[in-house]
Protein backbone atom coordinates (compact mmCIF):
# COMPACT_ATOMS: atom_id res chain seq x y z
CA UNK A 1 0.00 0.00 0.00
CA UNK A 2 3.00 2.44 0.75
CA UNK A 3 4.14 2.22 -2.88
CA UNK A 4 1.12 2.85 -4.23
CA UNK A 5 0.37 5.90 -1.94
CA UNK A 6 3.84 7.18 -2.86
CA UNK A 7 3.12 6.78 -6.49
CA UNK A 8 -0.13 8.18 -7.05
CA UNK A 9 0.66 11.18 -4.84
CA UNK A 10 4.17 11.66 -7.41
CA UNK A 11 1.96 11.58 -10.38
CA UNK A 12 -0.55 14.32 -8.51
CA UNK A 13 2.74 16.71 -7.36
CA UNK A 14 3.41 16.77 -10.61
CA UNK A 15 0.53 17.01 -12.91
CA UNK A 16 -1.25 18.93 -9.87
CA UNK A 17 -2.04 22.24 -12.51
CA UNK A 18 -3.10 19.42 -14.96
CA UNK A 19 -5.13 17.77 -12.95
CA UNK A 20 -6.57 20.93 -10.79
CA UNK A 21 -7.65 22.19 -14.57
CA UNK A 22 -9.25 18.83 -16.08
CA UNK A 23 -11.51 19.25 -12.62
CA UNK A 24 -12.31 22.79 -13.35
CA UNK A 25 -13.34 22.38 -16.74
CA UNK A 26 -15.77 18.78 -15.91
CA UNK A 27 -16.90 21.08 -13.17
CA UNK A 28 -17.96 24.11 -15.61
CA UNK A 29 -19.02 21.93 -18.35
CA UNK A 30 -21.58 20.48 -15.74
CA UNK A 31 -23.26 23.64 -14.78
CA UNK A 32 -22.86 25.07 -18.97
CA UNK A 33 -24.96 22.09 -19.91
CA UNK A 34 -27.32 23.06 -16.80
CA UNK A 35 -27.91 26.41 -18.26
CA UNK A 36 -27.59 26.31 -22.11
CA UNK A 37 -30.60 25.72 -22.96
CA UNK A 38 -31.85 28.70 -21.38
CA UNK A 39 -28.95 31.04 -23.24
CA UNK A 40 -29.27 29.56 -26.15
CA UNK A 41 -33.02 30.57 -26.28
CA UNK A 42 -31.76 34.18 -26.82
CA UNK A 43 -30.88 34.60 -30.15
CA UNK A 44 -27.94 37.25 -29.55
CA UNK A 45 -26.12 34.46 -27.50
CA UNK A 46 -26.93 31.51 -29.57
CA UNK A 47 -23.76 32.37 -31.48
CA UNK A 48 -21.32 32.42 -28.39
CA UNK A 49 -23.11 30.13 -25.99
CA UNK A 50 -22.44 27.42 -29.74
CA UNK A 51 -18.80 28.67 -29.64
CA UNK A 52 -18.56 27.96 -25.94
CA UNK A 53 -20.52 24.50 -26.08
CA UNK A 54 -17.69 23.60 -28.71
CA UNK A 55 -14.66 24.94 -26.72
CA UNK A 56 -15.69 22.65 -23.75
CA UNK A 57 -16.26 19.53 -25.71
CA UNK A 58 -13.08 20.25 -27.71
CA UNK A 59 -11.02 21.11 -24.37
CA UNK A 60 -12.26 17.25 -22.66
CA UNK A 61 -11.17 16.00 -25.44
CA UNK A 62 -7.50 17.40 -25.59
CA UNK A 63 -7.76 16.68 -21.93
CA UNK A 64 -7.95 13.66 -22.36
CA UNK A 65 -5.33 12.63 -25.18
CA UNK A 66 -2.73 14.75 -23.16
CA UNK A 67 -3.21 14.12 -19.60
CA UNK A 68 -3.40 10.38 -19.91
CA UNK A 69 -0.23 9.91 -21.76
CA UNK A 70 1.61 12.19 -19.52
CA UNK A 71 0.79 10.40 -16.68
CA UNK A 72 1.58 7.16 -18.13
CA UNK A 73 4.54 7.85 -19.52
CA UNK A 74 6.31 9.55 -16.65
CA UNK A 75 7.33 5.83 -16.02
CA UNK A 76 8.11 4.77 -19.06
CA UNK A 77 7.39 0.98 -19.99
CA UNK A 78 9.77 0.82 -23.38
CA UNK A 79 13.15 0.29 -22.93
CA UNK A 80 15.66 -0.95 -20.04
CA UNK A 81 16.90 2.66 -18.90
CA UNK A 82 13.54 3.84 -16.93
CA UNK A 83 14.66 5.50 -13.18
CA UNK A 84 11.66 3.50 -11.74
CA UNK A 85 13.39 -0.24 -12.73
CA UNK A 86 16.36 0.94 -10.39
CA UNK A 87 13.83 1.31 -7.26
CA UNK A 88 12.08 -1.29 -5.43
CA UNK A 89 8.73 -0.62 -7.27
CA UNK A 90 7.06 -3.98 -8.25
CA UNK A 91 4.74 -3.76 -11.70
CA UNK A 92 2.47 -4.12 -9.65
CA UNK A 93 2.12 -0.99 -7.93
CA UNK A 94 2.97 0.84 -10.85
CA UNK A 95 0.01 -0.22 -13.19
CA UNK A 96 -2.17 0.06 -9.93
CA UNK A 97 -1.26 3.48 -9.33
CA UNK A 98 -1.79 5.11 -12.66
CA UNK A 99 -4.98 3.19 -13.04
CA UNK A 100 -6.53 4.94 -9.59
CA UNK A 101 -5.06 8.13 -10.37
CA UNK A 102 -6.01 8.54 -13.44
CA UNK A 103 -9.60 6.41 -13.26
CA UNK A 104 -10.87 8.98 -10.69
CA UNK A 105 -9.82 12.21 -13.14
CA UNK A 106 -11.37 10.18 -16.10
CA UNK A 107 -14.09 8.42 -15.14
CA UNK A 108 -15.33 9.16 -11.76
CA UNK A 109 -15.15 12.87 -11.74
CA UNK A 110 -16.69 13.14 -15.05
CA UNK A 111 -19.48 10.57 -13.44
CA UNK A 112 -19.96 12.77 -10.48
CA UNK A 113 -20.45 15.77 -12.17
CA UNK A 114 -22.73 14.20 -14.59
CA UNK A 115 -24.64 12.41 -11.37
CA UNK A 116 -25.31 16.07 -9.56
CA UNK A 117 -27.08 17.33 -12.61
CA UNK A 118 -29.21 14.62 -13.09
CA UNK A 119 -30.07 14.62 -9.23
CA UNK A 120 -30.38 18.74 -9.53
CA UNK A 121 -32.63 17.98 -11.99
CA UNK A 122 -34.50 15.42 -10.79
CA UNK A 123 -33.81 12.67 -13.24
CA UNK A 124 -35.68 9.59 -11.62
CA UNK A 125 -33.35 7.47 -9.50
CA UNK A 126 -33.39 4.74 -11.86
CA UNK A 127 -32.35 6.87 -14.83
CA UNK A 128 -29.93 8.03 -12.89
CA UNK A 129 -28.57 4.62 -12.39
CA UNK A 130 -28.18 3.46 -16.17
CA UNK A 131 -26.98 6.67 -17.52
CA UNK A 132 -24.37 6.73 -14.28
CA UNK A 133 -23.18 2.82 -15.48
CA UNK A 134 -22.83 3.93 -19.07
CA UNK A 135 -21.19 7.21 -18.56
CA UNK A 136 -18.60 5.23 -16.22
CA UNK A 137 -18.37 2.18 -19.04
CA UNK A 138 -17.88 5.08 -22.04
CA UNK A 139 -15.23 6.80 -20.17
CA UNK A 140 -13.15 3.80 -19.07
CA UNK A 141 -13.15 2.96 -22.61
CA UNK A 142 -11.86 5.87 -24.09
CA UNK A 143 -8.95 5.92 -20.89
CA UNK A 144 -7.93 2.35 -20.94
CA UNK A 145 -7.45 2.64 -24.83
CA UNK A 146 -5.55 5.69 -24.80
CA UNK A 147 -3.42 4.33 -21.55
CA UNK A 148 -2.93 0.97 -24.18
CA UNK A 149 -1.84 3.19 -26.43
CA UNK A 150 0.40 5.89 -24.36
CA UNK A 151 2.20 3.01 -22.86
CA UNK A 152 3.87 1.80 -26.12
CA UNK A 153 5.52 5.03 -26.29
CA UNK A 154 7.94 6.90 -24.52
CA UNK A 155 6.77 10.42 -25.12
CA UNK A 156 3.63 12.79 -26.13
CA UNK A 157 5.19 12.79 -29.67
CA UNK A 158 5.84 9.37 -30.06
CA UNK A 159 1.62 9.01 -29.09
CA UNK A 160 0.30 11.22 -31.20
CA UNK A 161 2.69 9.41 -34.20
CA UNK A 162 0.67 6.15 -33.14
CA UNK A 163 -2.70 8.04 -33.02
CA UNK A 164 -2.31 9.59 -36.40
CA UNK A 165 -1.06 6.75 -38.11
CA UNK A 166 -3.82 4.43 -36.77
CA UNK A 167 -6.49 7.68 -37.47
CA UNK A 168 -5.23 7.56 -41.21
CA UNK A 169 -5.26 3.55 -41.13
CA UNK A 170 -8.52 3.22 -40.30
CA UNK A 171 -9.43 5.81 -42.92
CA UNK A 172 -7.83 3.88 -45.55
CA UNK A 173 -9.56 0.54 -44.17
CA UNK A 174 -13.08 2.22 -44.08
CA UNK A 175 -12.90 3.62 -47.94
CA UNK A 176 -11.42 0.29 -49.37
CA UNK A 177 -14.44 -1.73 -47.11
CA UNK A 178 -16.89 0.64 -49.10
CA UNK A 179 -15.22 0.71 -52.50
CA UNK A 180 -15.51 -3.63 -52.10
CA UNK A 181 -18.93 -3.63 -51.07
CA UNK A 182 -19.92 -0.86 -53.32
CA UNK A 183 -18.39 -2.91 -56.13
CA UNK A 184 -19.52 -5.71 -55.37
CA UNK A 185 -23.49 -4.89 -54.46
CA UNK A 186 -25.75 -6.07 -57.34
CA UNK A 187 -26.99 -3.53 -59.72
CA UNK A 188 -30.55 -2.24 -60.04
CA UNK A 189 -33.76 -3.32 -57.32
CA UNK A 190 -33.01 -5.66 -55.09
CA UNK A 191 -35.39 -8.50 -52.87
CA UNK A 192 -34.79 -8.65 -49.33
CA UNK A 193 -36.36 -10.26 -46.56
CA UNK A 194 -38.94 -7.42 -45.35
CA UNK A 195 -39.47 -8.36 -41.54
CA UNK A 196 -42.23 -6.91 -39.12
CA UNK A 197 -40.78 -4.47 -36.46
CA UNK A 198 -38.55 -5.84 -34.08
CA UNK A 199 -37.23 -4.70 -30.17
CA UNK A 200 -33.46 -4.17 -30.38
CA UNK A 201 -31.14 -6.25 -28.18
CA UNK A 202 -28.70 -4.07 -26.54
CA UNK A 203 -26.41 -7.33 -24.93
CA UNK A 204 -24.63 -7.59 -28.10
CA UNK A 205 -23.50 -3.51 -27.72
CA UNK A 206 -22.68 -4.01 -23.84
CA UNK A 207 -20.90 -7.44 -24.33
CA UNK A 208 -18.43 -5.89 -27.37
CA UNK A 209 -17.77 -3.05 -25.08
CA UNK A 210 -16.69 -4.74 -22.12
CA UNK A 211 -14.43 -7.54 -24.55
CA UNK A 212 -12.48 -3.90 -25.95
CA UNK A 213 -12.45 -2.64 -22.32
CA UNK A 214 -11.04 -5.46 -21.37
CA UNK A 215 -8.31 -6.62 -24.42
CA UNK A 216 -7.19 -2.66 -23.20
CA UNK A 217 -6.47 -3.68 -19.86
CA UNK A 218 -5.10 -7.13 -20.80
CA UNK A 219 -3.11 -5.18 -23.33
CA UNK A 220 -1.45 -2.75 -20.32
CA UNK A 221 -0.91 -5.45 -18.15
CA UNK A 222 0.90 -7.19 -20.55
CA UNK A 223 2.87 -4.41 -21.01
CA UNK A 224 3.66 -3.39 -17.18
CA UNK A 225 4.90 -6.82 -16.79
CA UNK A 226 6.99 -7.36 -19.40
CA UNK A 227 7.56 -4.24 -21.17
CA UNK A 228 7.36 -6.13 -24.23
CA UNK A 229 5.28 -3.99 -26.76
CA UNK A 230 4.84 -7.08 -29.64
CA UNK A 231 3.52 -9.18 -26.48
CA UNK A 232 1.00 -6.36 -25.17
CA UNK A 233 0.06 -5.45 -28.76
CA UNK A 234 -0.28 -9.03 -29.39
CA UNK A 235 -2.85 -9.58 -26.74
CA UNK A 236 -4.86 -6.09 -27.40
CA UNK A 237 -5.14 -7.56 -31.30
CA UNK A 238 -5.95 -10.64 -30.05
CA UNK A 239 -9.26 -9.20 -27.68
CA UNK A 240 -10.31 -6.52 -30.85
CA UNK A 241 -10.19 -9.81 -32.91
CA UNK A 242 -12.31 -11.39 -29.97
CA UNK A 243 -14.75 -8.02 -30.05
CA UNK A 244 -15.55 -8.28 -34.15
CA UNK A 245 -16.33 -12.49 -33.68
CA UNK A 246 -18.88 -11.61 -31.51
CA UNK A 247 -20.31 -9.00 -33.66
CA UNK A 248 -20.02 -11.29 -36.33
CA UNK A 249 -21.73 -14.50 -34.48
CA UNK A 250 -23.75 -12.92 -31.93
CA UNK A 251 -27.32 -14.14 -33.18
CA UNK A 252 -29.22 -11.45 -34.81
CA UNK A 253 -32.78 -12.94 -34.17
CA UNK A 254 -34.84 -10.12 -32.27
CA UNK A 255 -38.53 -10.57 -30.65
CA UNK A 256 -41.26 -8.90 -32.80
CA UNK A 257 -42.68 -5.88 -31.21
CA UNK A 258 -46.67 -6.86 -30.58
CA UNK A 259 -49.15 -5.72 -32.03
CA UNK A 260 -52.77 -4.74 -30.61
CA UNK A 261 -55.57 -7.06 -30.03
CA UNK A 262 -57.69 -5.48 -32.34
CA UNK A 263 -55.31 -5.40 -35.44
CA UNK A 264 -55.20 -9.09 -35.28
CA UNK A 265 -58.77 -9.02 -36.39
CA UNK A 266 -59.13 -9.97 -40.10
CA UNK A 267 -61.50 -6.90 -40.77
CA UNK A 268 -58.80 -4.94 -39.42
CA UNK A 269 -56.33 -2.69 -41.59
CA UNK A 270 -58.06 -3.70 -45.19
CA UNK A 271 -55.63 -2.42 -47.78
CA UNK A 272 -58.12 -0.55 -50.79
CA UNK A 273 -56.98 0.57 -53.73
CA UNK A 274 -58.40 4.01 -54.25
CA UNK A 275 -57.58 3.33 -58.44
CA UNK A 276 -57.31 0.70 -60.39
CA UNK A 277 -54.22 2.42 -62.07
CA UNK A 278 -51.05 1.41 -61.56
CA UNK A 279 -48.42 4.30 -62.16
CA UNK A 280 -45.31 3.61 -63.56
CA UNK A 281 -42.23 5.64 -63.72
CA UNK A 282 -39.02 5.45 -64.04
CA UNK A 283 -37.24 4.10 -61.06
CA UNK A 284 -35.28 6.79 -58.73
CA UNK A 285 -36.77 9.53 -60.78
CA UNK A 286 -35.05 8.66 -64.12
CA UNK A 287 -31.72 7.22 -62.88
CA UNK A 288 -30.25 4.62 -65.06
CA UNK A 289 -28.81 1.58 -63.97
CA UNK A 290 -26.32 -0.07 -65.74
CA UNK A 291 -29.03 -2.20 -67.89
CA UNK A 292 -29.74 0.15 -70.90
CA UNK A 293 -33.38 0.02 -70.32
CA UNK A 294 -33.28 1.07 -66.60
CA UNK A 295 -36.33 -0.30 -64.13
CA UNK A 296 -39.52 1.38 -64.06
CA UNK A 297 -41.61 1.41 -60.71
CA UNK A 298 -45.19 0.89 -60.43
CA UNK A 299 -47.48 2.53 -57.53
CA UNK A 300 -50.55 2.29 -56.54
CA UNK A 301 -52.94 4.90 -54.66
CA UNK A 302 -54.00 3.05 -51.54
CA UNK A 303 -56.65 3.24 -48.52
CA UNK A 304 -56.87 1.83 -45.24
CA UNK A 305 -60.22 0.41 -43.57
CA UNK A 306 -60.60 -0.92 -39.93
CA UNK A 307 -58.11 1.53 -38.33
CA UNK A 308 -58.81 2.21 -34.89
CA UNK A 309 -58.84 6.34 -33.41
CA UNK A 310 -55.86 7.25 -32.46
CA UNK A 311 -53.56 5.12 -34.79
CA UNK A 312 -51.44 5.59 -38.32
CA UNK A 313 -50.56 2.81 -40.68
CA UNK A 314 -47.40 3.09 -43.36
CA UNK A 315 -46.53 0.40 -45.72
CA UNK A 316 -43.68 -1.27 -46.85
CA UNK A 317 -43.89 -3.53 -50.19
CA UNK A 318 -42.85 -7.73 -49.50
CA UNK A 319 -43.56 -9.23 -52.92
CA UNK A 320 -46.03 -8.28 -55.82
CA UNK A 321 -46.76 -9.70 -58.98
CA UNK A 322 -49.40 -9.16 -61.84
CA UNK A 323 -50.95 -11.53 -64.02
CA UNK A 324 -52.14 -11.24 -67.21
CA UNK A 325 -55.08 -13.43 -69.31
CA UNK A 326 -52.41 -14.85 -71.77
CA UNK A 327 -50.64 -16.36 -68.24
CA UNK A 328 -47.77 -14.85 -68.07
CA UNK A 329 -46.91 -13.08 -64.75
CA UNK A 330 -44.51 -10.35 -63.77
CA UNK A 331 -43.12 -10.38 -60.43
CA UNK A 332 -41.43 -7.49 -59.22
CA UNK A 333 -37.74 -7.42 -58.94
CA UNK A 334 -37.51 -5.10 -55.59
CA UNK A 335 -38.90 -4.88 -52.08
CA UNK A 336 -38.95 -2.95 -49.28
CA UNK A 337 -40.51 0.46 -50.58
CA UNK A 338 -42.44 2.54 -47.47
CA UNK A 339 -44.66 4.68 -47.91
CA UNK A 340 -46.23 8.34 -45.87
CA UNK A 341 -49.07 6.77 -43.25
CA UNK A 342 -52.02 5.83 -45.54
CA UNK A 343 -55.05 7.54 -45.99
CA UNK A 344 -57.95 6.50 -44.18
CA UNK A 345 -60.75 4.86 -46.42
CA UNK A 346 -63.64 6.78 -46.95
CA UNK A 347 -61.66 9.84 -45.51
CA UNK A 348 -60.37 13.06 -47.42
CA UNK A 349 -58.27 14.59 -45.33
CA UNK A 350 -54.80 13.50 -43.73
CA UNK A 351 -55.15 10.74 -41.62
CA UNK A 352 -52.30 12.15 -38.84
CA UNK A 353 -54.92 14.82 -38.63
CA UNK A 354 -57.65 12.85 -38.41
CA UNK A 355 -56.07 10.13 -35.48
CA UNK A 356 -54.80 13.64 -34.12
CA UNK A 357 -58.55 14.64 -33.78
CA UNK A 358 -59.52 11.35 -32.14
CA UNK A 359 -57.29 11.70 -29.30
CA UNK A 360 -57.24 15.32 -28.67
CA UNK A 361 -60.84 14.97 -28.18
CA UNK A 362 -61.70 18.03 -30.76
CA UNK A 363 -63.15 18.72 -34.13
CA UNK A 364 -60.66 20.79 -35.73
CA UNK A 365 -56.85 20.24 -35.94
CA UNK A 366 -54.50 22.69 -37.45
CA UNK A 367 -51.67 21.41 -38.98
CA UNK A 368 -50.11 23.16 -41.40
CA UNK A 369 -47.74 20.41 -43.03
CA UNK A 370 -50.97 18.32 -43.45
CA UNK A 371 -53.21 20.64 -44.92
CA UNK A 372 -53.19 19.74 -48.32
CA UNK A 373 -54.69 15.97 -48.50
CA UNK A 374 -53.91 13.44 -51.70
CA UNK A 375 -54.17 10.01 -51.47
CA UNK A 376 -50.17 8.75 -51.71
CA UNK A 377 -49.37 6.29 -54.39
CA UNK A 378 -47.65 3.51 -53.02
CA UNK A 379 -44.76 1.59 -54.58
CA UNK A 380 -46.55 -1.74 -55.72
CA UNK A 381 -43.83 -3.40 -58.01
CA UNK A 382 -40.45 -2.75 -60.32
CA UNK A 383 -40.09 -4.24 -63.31
CA UNK A 384 -37.60 -3.66 -66.31
CA UNK A 385 -38.25 -1.39 -68.67
CA UNK A 386 -37.98 -3.91 -71.98
CA UNK A 387 -41.34 -5.54 -69.59
CA UNK A 388 -43.00 -2.04 -69.44
CA UNK A 389 -42.92 -1.62 -72.95
CA UNK A 390 -44.44 -4.75 -73.89
CA UNK A 391 -47.39 -4.45 -71.41
CA UNK A 392 -48.05 -0.66 -71.23
CA UNK A 393 -51.70 -0.21 -71.28
CA UNK A 394 -52.35 -4.22 -70.46
CA UNK A 395 -54.91 -4.85 -68.00
CA UNK A 396 -53.52 -7.52 -65.46
CA UNK A 397 -54.58 -9.33 -61.94
CA UNK A 398 -52.17 -7.45 -59.82
CA UNK A 399 -51.85 -9.63 -56.29
CA UNK A 400 -49.39 -7.59 -53.54
CA UNK A 401 -48.06 -8.97 -49.71
CA UNK A 402 -47.40 -5.77 -47.78
CA UNK A 403 -46.52 -5.05 -44.53
CA UNK A 404 -48.81 -2.45 -42.45
CA UNK A 405 -46.36 -0.62 -39.57
CA UNK A 406 -48.51 0.90 -36.65
CA UNK A 407 -47.93 3.75 -34.77
CA UNK A 408 -50.54 5.27 -31.67
CA UNK A 409 -50.69 8.96 -30.30
CA UNK A 410 -50.92 8.79 -26.79
CA UNK A 411 -51.25 11.80 -24.61
CA UNK A 412 -47.99 11.96 -22.11
CA UNK A 413 -49.53 15.38 -20.85
CA UNK A 414 -51.62 17.90 -20.27
CA UNK A 415 -50.00 21.46 -18.37
CA UNK A 416 -51.99 25.12 -18.39
CA UNK A 417 -50.22 27.75 -19.80
CA UNK A 418 -48.35 29.08 -17.18
CA UNK A 419 -44.26 29.34 -16.05
CA UNK A 420 -43.46 26.30 -14.24
CA UNK A 421 -45.74 24.12 -15.40
CA UNK A 422 -43.94 20.80 -15.53
CA UNK A 423 -44.27 17.01 -16.85
CA UNK A 424 -42.30 13.90 -15.99
CA UNK A 425 -42.35 10.56 -16.90
CA UNK A 426 -39.52 7.57 -16.33
CA UNK A 427 -37.05 8.74 -19.08
CA UNK A 428 -38.59 12.60 -20.01
CA UNK A 429 -39.06 15.51 -18.17
CA UNK A 430 -40.30 18.70 -19.73
CA UNK A 431 -40.70 22.27 -17.92
CA UNK A 432 -42.31 25.42 -18.94
CA UNK A 433 -40.12 28.55 -18.61
CA UNK A 434 -42.30 31.51 -20.67
CA UNK A 435 -45.66 31.81 -22.15
CA UNK A 436 -45.47 34.32 -24.61
CA UNK A 437 -49.09 35.53 -25.90
CA UNK A 438 -49.63 37.63 -28.76
CA UNK A 439 -52.51 38.53 -31.00
CA UNK A 440 -52.97 35.70 -33.54
CA UNK A 441 -50.07 33.39 -32.22
CA UNK A 442 -48.23 32.02 -29.13
CA UNK A 443 -44.60 30.65 -28.38
CA UNK A 444 -43.85 28.70 -25.47
CA UNK A 445 -40.12 28.91 -24.04
CA UNK A 446 -39.03 25.17 -22.35
CA UNK A 447 -36.91 22.65 -21.30
CA UNK A 448 -36.70 18.64 -22.07
CA UNK A 449 -34.36 16.54 -19.89
CA UNK A 450 -33.86 12.99 -21.31
CA UNK A 451 -32.43 10.11 -20.21
CA UNK A 452 -31.55 7.55 -23.16
CA UNK A 453 -28.91 4.68 -22.17
CA UNK A 454 -27.43 1.76 -24.24
CA UNK A 455 -29.44 -0.59 -22.00
CA UNK A 456 -32.73 0.54 -23.35
CA UNK A 457 -34.65 -1.60 -25.74
CA UNK A 458 -36.66 0.64 -26.91
CA UNK A 459 -36.64 4.12 -28.35
CA UNK A 460 -37.59 7.47 -26.45
CA UNK A 461 -40.98 8.36 -28.12
CA UNK A 462 -40.56 11.42 -30.55
CA UNK A 463 -43.16 14.19 -28.69
CA UNK A 464 -45.64 16.63 -30.59
CA UNK A 465 -46.95 19.80 -29.10
CA UNK A 466 -50.12 21.25 -28.99
CA UNK A 467 -52.52 23.72 -27.93
CA UNK A 468 -56.01 22.85 -27.34
CA UNK A 469 -59.09 24.71 -26.50
CA UNK A 470 -61.47 22.49 -24.63
CA UNK A 471 -64.27 25.01 -25.14
CA UNK A 472 -64.20 25.26 -28.86
CA UNK A 473 -63.20 21.84 -29.40
CA UNK A 474 -60.34 23.14 -31.59
CA UNK A 475 -56.53 22.41 -31.88
CA UNK A 476 -53.11 23.83 -33.33
CA UNK A 477 -50.26 21.96 -34.00
CA UNK A 478 -46.78 23.91 -32.70
CA UNK A 479 -43.29 23.97 -34.72
CA UNK A 480 -40.20 23.37 -32.30
CA UNK A 481 -36.86 25.55 -33.15
CA UNK A 482 -34.06 23.73 -30.39
CA UNK A 483 -32.21 25.92 -28.85
CA UNK A 484 -29.20 23.96 -27.78
CA UNK A 485 -28.69 20.27 -25.24
CA UNK A 486 -25.56 18.10 -24.88
CA UNK A 487 -25.11 14.84 -23.64
CA UNK A 488 -22.49 14.64 -20.74
CA UNK A 489 -20.34 11.85 -21.90
CA UNK A 490 -17.99 11.77 -24.09
CA UNK A 491 -19.56 9.45 -26.61
CA UNK A 492 -18.50 6.01 -28.28
CA UNK A 493 -17.80 5.74 -31.49
CA UNK A 494 -20.52 3.87 -33.68
CA UNK A 495 -19.11 0.41 -34.33
CA UNK A 496 -19.91 -0.09 -30.58
CA UNK A 497 -23.38 1.91 -29.80
CA UNK A 498 -24.06 1.18 -33.15
CA UNK A 499 -24.72 -2.35 -32.58
CA UNK A 500 -28.09 -2.21 -31.60
CA UNK A 501 -28.93 1.92 -32.17
CA UNK A 502 -31.51 2.77 -34.83
CA UNK A 503 -32.81 5.68 -33.92
CA UNK A 504 -34.48 7.72 -31.21
CA UNK A 505 -31.28 9.00 -29.23
CA UNK A 506 -30.39 6.00 -27.81
CA UNK A 507 -27.30 5.58 -26.16
CA UNK A 508 -27.25 9.84 -25.68
CA UNK A 509 -27.10 9.49 -22.00
CA UNK A 510 -28.53 12.43 -19.97
CA UNK A 511 -29.46 15.43 -22.26
CA UNK A 512 -30.83 18.96 -21.25
CA UNK A 513 -32.53 20.52 -24.22
CA UNK A 514 -34.01 24.14 -24.43
CA UNK A 515 -37.07 24.78 -26.97
CA UNK A 516 -39.03 27.15 -28.40
CA UNK A 517 -42.41 26.45 -29.87
CA UNK A 518 -44.26 28.36 -31.91
CA UNK A 519 -48.18 28.30 -32.39
CA UNK A 520 -48.89 27.79 -34.87
CA UNK A 521 -46.54 26.35 -37.04
CA UNK A 522 -46.68 28.90 -40.03
CA UNK A 523 -49.01 31.74 -40.85
CA UNK A 524 -51.92 30.12 -43.48
CA UNK A 525 -53.93 31.69 -45.77
CA UNK A 526 -56.98 29.82 -44.58
CA UNK A 527 -56.61 28.57 -41.45
CA UNK A 528 -58.55 25.23 -40.01
CA UNK A 529 -58.26 26.70 -36.54
CA UNK A 530 -57.56 30.86 -35.58
CA UNK A 531 -55.99 32.00 -32.79
CA UNK A 532 -56.60 35.71 -30.78
CA UNK A 533 -56.13 36.46 -26.85
CA UNK A 534 -59.79 34.61 -25.90
CA UNK A 535 -58.52 32.03 -27.51
CA UNK A 536 -55.39 31.54 -25.56
CA UNK A 537 -56.68 32.44 -22.51
CA UNK A 538 -59.02 28.96 -22.49
CA UNK A 539 -56.04 26.65 -24.02
CA UNK A 540 -53.82 24.58 -22.78
CA UNK A 541 -50.53 22.51 -23.44
CA UNK A 542 -50.48 19.06 -24.56
CA UNK A 543 -47.92 16.94 -24.92
CA UNK A 544 -48.72 14.06 -27.60
CA UNK A 545 -46.09 10.76 -27.63
CA UNK A 546 -45.60 8.73 -31.17
CA UNK A 547 -45.31 5.31 -29.89
CA UNK A 548 -44.55 2.55 -32.75
CA UNK A 549 -45.94 -0.69 -32.33
CA UNK A 550 -45.81 -3.71 -34.17
CA UNK A 551 -46.30 -4.97 -37.94
CA UNK A 552 -49.19 -7.00 -39.44
CA UNK A 553 -49.05 -8.72 -43.01
CA UNK A 554 -51.63 -7.50 -45.60
CA UNK A 555 -52.55 -8.55 -49.14
CA UNK A 556 -54.40 -6.35 -51.85
CA UNK A 557 -55.64 -7.51 -54.89
CA UNK A 558 -56.37 -5.65 -57.65
CA UNK A 559 -58.64 -7.37 -60.50
CA UNK A 560 -58.40 -4.44 -63.56
CA UNK A 561 -54.96 -3.60 -62.99
CA UNK A 562 -53.67 -0.96 -65.77
CA UNK A 563 -50.61 -0.66 -66.78
CA UNK A 564 -49.84 3.07 -67.24
CA UNK A 565 -47.68 5.98 -67.04
CA UNK A 566 -47.42 8.57 -63.97
CA UNK A 567 -49.27 11.75 -64.49
CA UNK A 568 -46.87 14.45 -64.96
CA UNK A 569 -47.40 16.12 -61.37
CA UNK A 570 -45.87 13.00 -59.65
CA UNK A 571 -49.17 12.98 -57.41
Amino acid sequence: MRPLLHLVSFDVRRFRLLLAAWVLIQIADTIFQGVQPALSMDSRLLTSVDLLAAMLYLTRWFGLVVIIPLVVQAHPLVGSDAFWMTRPISWRALFASKAVLLGTMMVVVPALCELALMLASRVPLVDVAFVTLQSILFQAFWLFLIMALSATRRTLAGFALVVGSLLVALVLLFNIVIAVVVRNMPEGPQLTVVAGRSVANPTAGVVVLMVVIAAAIAQLVVQYRTRSITASVGVGLAGVAVAILIVLKWPSHEPQVPVPEWANRQSALRLVADSEKGEFKLLENGARWSDSDGWQIGSVRLRLSGVEGGWLGTVRLADGTVQFPDGTTLATAGNGYSSSPVAFESVDDSPRRVAMRHVLGVSRVRELSYDRFTVEAMPAIVVKQADYKRYAGAIGTYRGHFLVDLDHFEIAATLPLEPGAEFQDRRRRIVLDQVIRQAQSASIRLREFTAATMFDADELPPVSFYLRNRDTAEAVAGLAREGGGMSAGIGMPLFVVGLHVSGGGRGTGFVVTGNLIRFPEAPSEEPIVGINADWLSHAELVVVTTVPSGSVSRTLEISNFAIAPAAATGN
